[in-house]
This record gives structure tokens, C-alpha cells and sequence, in this order.
């Protein structure tokens, strides 16, 4: 206890590692309670929560990632997203095969993106305090919460993944820079968007030409390969997000067109009002360093940054509260890294303070009514008890149609749609809270029957034909 008075008074406490782990396990208890406490109080919505609970517990039983409640068939998720990167969640799943513990693993991936960020500082010859203030900034970063709270979501990995990524880069270790390149065009097809600008600038910075265009070579190729297959054999490509870019056509070549044939229209797009408001909180607990560079290779890095979140008009990606920050972030942490090296360190001292205060105060307003599902859980875990056992109640073998924010509780069950689908099933679960009864008696008058019914709660309805058809489940 001394040592650490001593230590506290000298400063030196503050560049005791000690304290970044410290930061990392409170992300994780904060973000992974939170987004448990989401499940628990049934907020969680069947997209993307849904999807993936029951595409898990398919990955457990059959290896493969098929679900039905994606498109309201059986499908691969892979037909809509290339994401083999799931794979490496199995092993964890098959020790805890509950939804809990994918919104668990998120959070655990994303504080111990620490451990790169810090050694990203070192590396760049940051003192042990500015280093630690950095790991505060990266937990405290409001985009870093804020795209967990829509649940679990693959692109969580992109961060840890850069971050890898580039400190295996700086370090010239290139067999991690060939294996954290495969990690994270494994997440998704359009993560190569983030490996082909850093390869780009690892080029263009003349720190690693050959790695560099290697890198950026493999990854448009990658990218292309998986359009295509998405094309033929999948869903396609979701090119609909860039919808402001695509007056001439449905492909990539009309966005590349309309960049390059109309600038100041691009410019026009990645500046309005509500892009603005998110490029100031996505920078100012950065201190805006990332933005402020002296050599123009870096700016590529804030490639990804303008093509994936500032240019589609599809208004999650520009949002603090979705998964669509994650990549951007590494990045901008790598940069703002880079830049606080590049200052004399009553400076860096001084930008650090001011980040430290931005990402403070950020977080807090954005995040700290998240605290509310607590005492959501506290006061209904009665209701959520009830809903719980409802739904246990229906059969494991019967096919649902259930409202979204059911779905990810019924993943155990292999046919499942969401309700508003209008497939017949051998039960529906209706989620009542806020509504009343009447969707109950509209499903009466198409042969369902009321098995289970809580007033402002649940209700489950057995599909009960006629004798003649002699078909369908018996109540539970």
C-alpha cells in the first residue's frame, strides 16, 4: 500500500501496466454486462442478434452457419456476409453454448485490443504514463461502447485485428503481418477496404514497399473474389448503402464514377449536417491529431474512415451506435499515435489531457443512461422469468414465428422466422409488452390457438387445424 502512495505521488503510479489491464477489465464488466443486460431484459432484436444466436447454436450441431430468420428461409449466413472469422468463436461457444456468451466474447476482444494499442506506444517511444492515458482514451472512446450496444456483431475483431495488424508492421515481423492480413479479410468481405489502405500506405510511406503492395494487391483481389461469389451463389453485395453514389448504375464502377467524375458532390456528401456531427465525435477524443498529419501517406489510412462511414447515406454507418466504427478506430489510434510521437512532451502531455477530457465526458453522455437496463432488469425480472419459461415451453422440434425481440431467445429451435414474415408455423410467440391482444385474435381466426397467454407480457399460439387435416403440434 505504501509503495503505491509513493507511486501515486511520484506519478509513476500512472505507468504501471497494472493500470491498463485495470481499464481493460472495466470496459469488459461495463460493455459486457450491459449487453447481457440487454438479452436478459429481451432488447436484443433478431437483427443481428437474432441471426447470429441461432446461426451459433446451427454452428454447433452441424458446423455450418445456416439460419432462417435472416431471410426467412434456410440460408448460409456466408450468402450474405463472407465472414469465416466466426469460426474462431466456435471453440469458446461449444464451452458456453449460450447468446450471453457471444455478447461476452465481444467485450473481452475488444478490451484486450489494449495489449497492441499499448505496445503500438511503446513502440513510438511514448513514456509508461502517455501510454497508459492512450489505453484510457481507446476504453473511453465513446464509438468503441457504443457499437456493442446494438449486440454482438462480427466487425468487433476488425479493431484488435488492425491494431495487430500495424504493430506487427512497425515491428517488420512479416509472417504477423501475413497472418493478421488473412484475420481480418476473414471478418468480412468489405474489411479489405481497410488492409488494401494500409498496404497502400505502407507503400506510399516507402516503410515497407514490397509488404505494402503485397498486402494491398491481395486484398482487391480478395475483395473481388468475394463480390463475385456473393453475386453468383449469395445474396449480393450491399451496394444499396451507397445509394447517393449510384445515379449511373448498381455497381462499384457507378460510385467510382460519380467520386471521381463530380468531387465537390462526394465532398457535398461527406459533409452534411449529420456526418459533421459524427466526425466531431469520433475525433475530439483524439484531440483531432489523426486528422492534423505532416506527410500526406498518411492521410490514405483515413481512407476506409470517408469511404465506409462519411460517404453512404445509410445512416448507421455514420453512428456511434453500430458496428461500424470498429476498423475506423484502429486506424485512427494508429495515427493518433504517430502524432503524439511526432511532439515535443510538454505538448503531448498537454493534447493527451485534452483527449483524456473529451473521451470523458463523451463517454459519459452517451453511455451512462446504458446503466438504465439494470434497473430495468431489477424491476421486471418477474416478467422476464415469465416470457423465459413461455418460450422453454414450446417444443425444441417445432417450427416459430416469433416478434424480434423473441428471436434470439427460440435460437434453440431450427425453423424460426420473425412474425411479420407471415409464414405458417407450428407456433407464434407474440411479444405483448406495449401492445395489446389484438394480434392474438387475428392469429385465432387463421387456426392458432391460445396455449399460453400473459396479459402485457407473452403470448404463444399453437397452430390447431381442423381434425380432418391432422396436423400440427398439441399444446405444450
Amino acid at each position: 500500500m505504501f509503495s503505491y502512495l509513493t507511486a501515486l505521488k511520484t506519478g509513476d503510479f500512472y505507468g504501471d501496466k497494472r493500470l491498463v489491464y485495470a481499464a481493460g477489465l472495466l470496459f469488459f464488466i461495463f460493455v459486457g454486462g450491459v449487453t447481457a443486460l440487454r438479452y436478459m431484459t429481451f432488447a436484443s432484436p433478431n437483427f443481428d442478434f437474432g441471426i447470429f444466436s441461432q446461426m451459433f447454436e446451427r454452428m454447433k450441431t452441424t458446423g455450418l452457419p445456416i439460419t432462417t430468420c435472416e431471410r426467412n428461409r434456410q440460408l448460409s449466413h456466408f450468402a450474405v456476409h463472407i465472414s469465416p472469422v466466426f469460426y474462431l468463436m466456435l471453440p469458446f461457444y461449444l464451452l458456453f453454448p449460450h447468446p450471453i456468451a457471444l455478447q461476452l466474447m465481444q467485450a473481452a476482444a475488444l478490451a484486450l485490443g489494449i495489449l497492441p494499442l499499448y505496445g503500438l506506444c511503446r513502440h513510438n517511444q511514448l513514456s509508461k504514463k502517455a501510454c497508459t492515458e492512450v489505453c484510457f482514451c481507446y476504453v473511453l472512446h465513446p464509438a468503441l461502447a457504443g457499437g456493442c450496444f446494438y449486440d454482438m456483431h462480427e466487425n468487433f475483431f476488425l479493431a484488435p485485428f488492425l491494431l495487430c495488424l500495424l504493430l506487427s508492421a512497425e515491428k517488420k515481423q512479416y509472417a504477423k503481418m501475413g497472418l493478421f492480413t488473412v484475420l481480418v479479410l476473414l471478418v468480412k468481405e468489405d474489411a479489405a477496404v481497410y488492409t488494401a489502405f494500409t498496404g497502400l500506405y505502407l507503400l506510399a510511406s516507402g516503410r515497407e514497399k514490397k509488404p505494402g503492395a503485397l498486402m494491398a494487391a491481395a486484398s482487391v483481389i480478395y475483395f473481388l473474389l468475394a463480390v463475385t461469389l456473393l453475386d453468383r451463389f449469395g445474396e449480393g453485395v450491399m451496394i444499396g448503402r451507397y445509394q447517393n453514389f449510384l445515379a449511373g448504375g448498381q455497381n462499384f464502377g457507378s460510385i467510382l464514377k460519380t467520386v471521381f467524375m463530380n468531387p465537390g458532390y462526394t465532398l457535398a456528401q461527406c459533409l452534411q449536417a449529420d456526418r459533421i456531427g459524427y466526425l466531431l465525435i469520433m475525433a475530439l477524443p483524439l484531440a483531432c491529431l489523426p486528422f492534423m498529419g505532416r506527410k500526406p501517406s498518411e492521410y490514405l489510412l483515413l481512407g476506409p474512415f470517408v469511404l465506409m462511414n462519411l460517404m453512404p447515406d445509410y445512416e448507421y454507418q455514420h453512428s456511434i451506435d453500430f458496428q461500424y466504427n470498429f476498423g475506423v478506430l484502429a486506424l485512427l489510434f494508429y495515427l493518433f499515435i504517430r502524432r503524439l510521437s511526432q511532439c515535443k512532451e510538454d505538448v503531448r502531455g498537454k493534447l493527451l489531457k485534452i483527449s483524456l477530457t473529451f473521451s470523458c465526458l463523451m463517454f459519459l453522455f452517451a453511455h451512462t443512461d446504458r446503466l438504465s437496463y439494470v434497473g430495468r432488469w431489477m424491476d421486471h425480472r418477474q416478467q422476464y422469468r415469465v416470457m423465459e419459461e413461455a418460450l422453454e415451453r414450446i417444443p425444441k422440434e417445432a417450427s416459430v414465428a416469433a416478434s424480434g425481440f423473441l428471436t434470439p431467445h427460440l435460437y434453440m429451435h431450427e425453423e424460426l422466422y420473425e412474425e411479420t414474415a407471415g409464414i405458417k408455423t407450428d407456433y407464434v410467440a407474440l411479444d405483448l409488452r406495449g401492445t395489446d391482444a389484438k394480434a392474438v385474435e387475428v392469429y385465432e381466426q387463421k387456426g392458432y390457438r391460445c396455449v399460453i397467454y400473459e396479459e402485457g407480457s407473452i403470448a404463444v399460439l399453437a397452430y390447431a387445424p381442423d381434425d380432418n387435416q391432422n396436423s400440427g403440434k398439441s399444446a405444450p
